[in-house]
């Protein structure tokens, strides 16, 4: 194909006009052209260079957490009392599930089947009331469970969390690189705690036993997450050093967040594995 004078002309002018095919009359003309011509390609590599030694740092010295996250439910023995029929009896109840009492406020009476004698039941702590076993008017026996008074966590010595998990996920918790207990307080406050293991179960929990922890049925599937039975139970305690005041401890019976990070290998041994 021939190329027209008028196009090649055009070209010629073209290329003449470009700043490194002039003429220059000294060094500095030359260097003022080159260095605003370049500083651009100069930046680019910078920052080329600055992205590869960041990666090639942190894949020497960087970690990845590797790390769990499991539903646990707040539990304290000490803050929870179930009240018994003194006697056996007809039971009529003073109060309902969740009405809040007072050390000595009136929970019940139970009158003997034949009328004769009247006890009446008060309440052993100030709380919660909840799990009435039926309604005023239902015949009991002596000992038998009439409902549950639960106090408010003034200690954070004296709670555990108790989460549920496989098998596999559990024996994370064996030697874990740290824990984190997450929940929102009654102030709706987001709240979180350091924590430690004091218990990883061997063998899996009765599912009867983790629905009566839970709370109920309607709980059960929510501190599991639906996880496939059979299920291992993992106790988590609020670690020695940790710093909170009692009125953002969680209530007995909530539902907490349980972080478990259980590793922090290097990228390289992501990749190729642990060379020892």
């Amino acid at each position: 194909m021939s190329t027209s004078p008028q196009t090649s002309s055009s070209a010629q002018q073209e290329h003449s006009s470009h700043p490194l095919h002039k003429t220059y009359q000294s060094a500095d003309a030359l260097d003022e052209v080159v260095s605003t011509t370049t500083v651009g390609k100069w930046i680019a590599l910078s920052v080329v260079l600055v992205a590869f030694a960041a990666g090639l740092v942190w894949a020497l010295f960087g970690t990845v957490p590797q790390q769990t996250e499991q539903y646990g439910i707040t539990s304290d023995p000490t803050k929870v009392r179930e009240v018994s029929a003194p006697q056996a009896g007809t039971v009529s109840f003073a109060v309902s599930d969740g009405d809040q009492v007072k050390e000595g406020d009136a929970l019940a009476e139970v009158t003997s089947f034949n009328g004769s004698d009247t006890i009446k039941v008060s309440a052993p702590l100030a709380g919660t009331v909840s799990n009435l076993s039926g309604e005023s008017g239902t015949g009991v026996d002596a000992g038998s469970k009439l409902l549950t008074v639960t106090g408010a966590v003034t200690d954070a010595a004296n709670l555990s969390f108790i989460l549920f998990t496989s098998q596999e996920v559990a024996t994370l918790y064996n030697d874990p690189e740290s824990l984190t207990i997450s929940y929102t307080t009654s102030a709706g406050k987001s709240q979180e705690l350091p924590g430690k293991v004091t218990f990883v179960a061997t063998s899996p929990t009765n599912q009867d036993s983790i629905a009566v922890l839970a709370g109920g049925e309607d709980r059960l599937g929510l501190l599991t997450r639906g996880e496939d039975l059979p299920l291992h139970q993992v106790t988590v305690v609020v670690a020695d050093d940790a710093d909170v005041s009692a009125s953002d401890l969680p209530a007995v019976g909530q539902i907490v967040t349980v972080l478990n990070r259980y590793s922090e290998p290097h990228p390289i041994e992501l990749l190729f594995g642990d060379q020892e």
